[in-house]
């Protein structure tokens, strides 16, 4: 059954009699339309928040007719403006249930329900079933009223014995969402609707349970969770903002809550609702999504190996499968003309200019920006077409090698001149959350323009592969000699420090080899005093050459994720290929095998390099040592960085 209007004409016709049976066959229809779901039941409250802001004629129309058919939910503020007062000091706000939050509403009611997911955010898995929800959204949005404060009074009130815990980065916060959803329980048309009302002798602010058996356990992450299970998690703001999100120790604090106190107090087949703004690319979320996630909505399984359904709602489309259907460039509750909707344009405008990565982690969800602080992304030049930023109206290229598959059949230069692979390692007992990664690079010369427009030769470095995995000092040897097979390097560089000298010493004990010979083993220390080592400094050393325009890579899903981690650095979640691009880079800069267009020297410098070459080498050699930088091993630095067994070869292979 539904309920249907009725003319004025057959209201006057009935009896008051008659009248007072269809007004309570109304009244029980709608509650049970209200439990049914979930959109019926937030128009029919009012959500604490803000003062309600009805009109004369809404209030009389309200007395006349005793239901609220027409009321709606949700303060339009910004959710952290609510106060820490009682119940009888919150109101009800009446706006409109917007598109984005009917969606919030239904995913997270059909992720409890056990509902399969159809049509496009099943992400090619038709007919799964959620194992959790992920919501992010921009400030303001209202995520937080809808996921945490009506879903919950909804779901406690329609199941008995049902049990939620609130959670979130401070327990004072955890208790405000709870004393709100505890306000809703409190309401004579809640306890219409679901036939349940609060336990008179249990309703602390953090902790209260309903006649129905049900019960809602408010806490801090960092605060665990003893002696309560439930049925549903639900985590609103894990981080209290920048400073915390920054922070290394914080974040894997808050990792270590979720996954051993918080995600351990569930019952069998709980489920998780995660709602935040991204604030880093290694908050709680970024973790749970890994790396390969690229910021679309839809069915994704984590890496704790729940299947989440994920609602990224930035404040500006930028997909084109938006869940909410938008254009491109389209805004997220945009205001309209009839004074609904929330976001303007000013809005957005404000929010631009709070910084880039104020706008694309909090707005956009997209913690780290396209281009970082340090080693930008157009300083990479693709191989072989040159591109490094490409214009929004005109095509990639690389992204079409990408997609089609065509890279594969992208061959390297020709005659790369010097091989040589670059690790990172991690397998001490202290770096159990770090990878071991490689990156591969080869030297060639490129044909350029001199100042004066002649023809000339610069050596360039091209990366032709990269690795990244989780592994112990036994395995990775078997790996590198994979790597060797593969590229068949001249040098195999390791950094200098604890992990990597044990690993050196390995390798130069077994001698590795391959078809063009002997492979050389090199503990890689970064140039310079010790405070211009850290990974910052060598970042700022290595984009000063790369600017230049000779750092090329070869396209390929591995390497454009080097590019990603290295554009976001230093706020990327690792940065062990960074160093693997730093070291491979300033190697090649101080070995003589990568030049820059201000190498080329003008006349009055050439005639001085020439003398003092003619010096040295008329200079007496000393009794230790020798005077020139390459006498020992008799190479100038002009052929410096041609192989030791001087073959020029083409790579048939990469990673």
């Amino acid at each position: 059954m539904q309920l249907t209007d009725i003319d004025e004409e057959s209201l006057s016709r009935l009896s008051e009699g008659e009248l007072q049976e269809l007004l309570q066959a109304h009244e029980t229809l709608y509650r049970a339309q209200c439990r049914d779901s979930i959109g019926s039941y937030v128009r029919s409250i009012e959500l604490p928040g803000a003062p309600p802001a009805l009109s004369d004629a809404d209030k009389a129309r309200l007395a006349e007719r005793k239901v609220r058919l027409d009321l709606t939910v949700k303060d339009d503020r910004e959710d952290e403006g609510f106060d820490d007062a009682d119940d009888e000091h919150l109101y009800g706000h009446k706006v409109d249930v917007a598109e984005h939050h009917e969606l919030i509403l239904e995913a997270i009611v059909g992720t409890v329900e056990e509902r399969p997911i159809e049509g496009p955010l099943a992400n090619g898995m038709d007919g799964e079933i959620a194992d959790g929800v992920m919501i992010f959204c921009p400030p303001g949005a209202a995520k937080s009223t809808y996921a945490s404060v009506a879903a919950p009074s909804y779901l406690l009130g329609k199941y008995s014995n049902f049990d939620i815990i609130g959670a979130s980065y401070a327990s004072e916060l955890a208790k405000r969402f709870g004393r709100r959803v505890r306000h809703l329980c409190k309401d004579p048309g809640f306890a219409q609707t679901f036939e349940t009302s609060i336990n008179e002798d249990n309703q602390a602010v953090d902790q209260w349970s309903l006649k129905n058996s049900s019960s809602y356990r408010a806490v801090g992450i960092m605060g665990g969770v003893t002696g309560f299970r439930a049925n549903v998690l639900i985590i609103d703001d894990p981080v209290a903002g920048r400073e915390e999100a920054d922070s290394d120790i914080i974040r894997e604090k808050t990792w270590q809550a979720y996954k051993d106190d918080l995600s351990t107090r569930l019952k069998p087949n709980g489920k998780v609702v995660l709602i935040q703004t991204r604030w880093h690319e290694d908050d709680l979320a970024g973790r749970l999504l890994g790396e390969t996630w690229e910021g679309k909505s839809g069915l994704w399984r984590g890496t704790d190996g729940r299947l989440w359904l994920v609602l990224c709602l930035p404040m500006v489309s930028i997909h084109d499968d938006d869940p909410l259907g938008r254009e491109k460039g389209e805004i997220l509750w945009a205001r309209q003309e009839d004074g609904t909707g929330w976001f303007t344009k000013k809005h957005v405008e404000q929010a631009k200019a709070l910084g880039e990565r104020t706008w694309g982690a909090l707005y956009q969800q997209k913690p780290s920006a396209s281009d970082g602080n340090i080693i930008l992304r157009k300083y990479w030049r693709c191989w072989p077409h040159g591109k490094s930023e490409i214009a929004k109206d005109a095509a990639d290229p690389t992204k079409d090698i990408i997609e089609t598959g065509a890279y594969r059949d992208v061959q390297p230069p020709r005659d790369l001149q010097h091989v040589f692979l670059c690790y990172d390692t991690a397998f001490e007992d202290d770096e159990e959350s770090d990878y071991s990664a490689m990156t591969a690079w080869g030297t060639f010369e490129r044909t350029i323009k001199g100042r004066k427009g002649e023809e000339a030769k610069q050596l360039n470095i091209v990366m032709l592969g990269a690795w990244r995995a989780k592994i112990d000092a036994v395995d990775l040897i078997d790996v590198i000699k994979q790597h060797v097979d593969l590229f068949k390097p001249d040098i195999v560089c390791i950094e200098k420090r604890a992990s990597g000298i044990q690993l050196v010493q390995e390798m130069r004990r077994r001698r590795f080899k391959h078809t063009y010979g002997n492979v050389q083993v090199e503990a890689w220390l970064p140039p310079g005093p010790p405070g211009a080592k850290g990974k910052r400094p060598r970042a700022f050393q290595t984009a000063t050459v790369m600017a230049e325009g000779s750092v090329w890579f070869m396209p390929g899903p591995t390497t454009l994720a080097v590019l990603k981690e290295c554009s976001a650095f230093p706020n990327s979640t690792y940065k062990d290929w960074v160093d693997t691009v730093t070291m491979a880079v300033l190697r090649a800069r101080n070995g003589f095998q990568l030049a820059i267009p201000r190498d080329e020297l003008d006349e009055e410098e050439e005639a001085e390099r020439e003398a003092e070459e003619l010096k040295r080498r008329n200079a007496p050699r000393k009794l230790y040592g020798s005077v020139g930088g390459y006498a020992q091993t008799g190479r100038s630095a002009t052929n410096a960085s041609k192989p030791a067994h001087g073959v020029a070869r083409r790579l048939y292979g990469r990673l």
